[in-house]
């Protein structure tokens, strides 16, 4: 069984939280959202990360948990984030999820 690793990405300038994510591969992942961002600018984050780059920034990119097991755990995070105020870009919220 692989281990899946829950991160953020946060604001350079405020660190406010901006996303969360979940993956296999930390170090790819990262530099997949830059890649996808500039391919690909379909969805919130992907421009945020456009406007970011306009800039020549780079959003702060964290691991806040990581197990074999995490079914559920990024919508957690999302739920747990929204409700503590951050203004979140992921496509898939779900307020109804604790």
């Amino acid at each position: 069984m692989s281990i899946h690793y829950i991160y953020i990405l946060r604001c350079p300038d405020t660190r406010a939280v901006r996303y969360v994510g979940i993956t296999t591969h930390p170090a790819i992942r990262e530099k997949e959202h830059c890649i996808y961002a500039i391919n690909k600018p379909k969805t919130k984050v992907q421009c945020w990360l456009i406007e970011l780059r306009q800039q020549n920034k780079a959003p702060i990119f964290e691991v806040v948990e990581s197990g074999e097991r995490m079914g559920g755990r990024e919508r957690m995070w999302i739920y747990f984030l929204h409700e503590a105020g951050a203004d979140l870009l992921n496509v898939h919220m779900n307020k109804r999820t604790p």
